[in-house]
């Protein structure tokens, strides 16, 4: 029985959804208490979770092996040389640390991996255009404690080849 005069207000939409979700237990003392399908069927949370286990794993994932220390090298920055100057480049950067040495082709970096972060390591790089050896310098480089150092070594490379 509504008062004449006053508008009555339906419930909202939220409200009756959530009306329609309650589900209404005893609890201990007798009481009628509101609560969530959840609550009232543990079969349902269950299939809920097993539901939303899947979902949780399309989140971002972190690659464990990406935060060790690592230094790596680019040919445009530390040699300035770019491949469209002309075919044959090749170069070589050493380790004198660990004794490793790895040599790349054009637009390839390289990267020395394993490496202890906080440390300073020194490296001979030579740059080569065939058999001639057109770059060449030594450098020292200070890992980072976790992740990728990007090395630029370019003020000790000399050029010898006028390019």
């Amino acid at each position: 029985m509504s008062i004449p005069g006053r508008i009555r207000r339906q419930p909202g939409a939220l409200a009756r959804l959530r009306s329609r979700l309650r589900w209404r237990s005893p609890n201990a003392a007798g009481r009628y208490v509101a609560r969530w399908p959840v609550d009232a069927f543990p079969r349902f949370s269950v299939l809920l979770g097993l539901f939303l286990a899947p979902l949780a794993g399309l989140g971002c994932t972190v690659d464990p092996w990406q935060d060790e220390p690592e230094i790596q090298f680019e040919e445009t920055t530390n040699i300035g040389y770019r491949c469209s100057q002309g075919p044959g480049f090749s170069w070589t950067v050493r380790a004198w640390e660990t004794g490793e040495q790895a040599t790349a082709g054009c637009q390839q970096p390289i990267r020395f991996e394993n490496l202890n972060g906080g440390y300073t390591y020194t490296f001979d790089i030579t740059g080569y255009l065939g058999q001639d050896v057109c770059w060449r310098g030594t450098c020292t480089v200070r890992a980072r404690s976790y992740g990728r150092t990007y090395a630029d070594c370019s003020a000790q490379i000399q050029s010898y080849c006028g390019l």
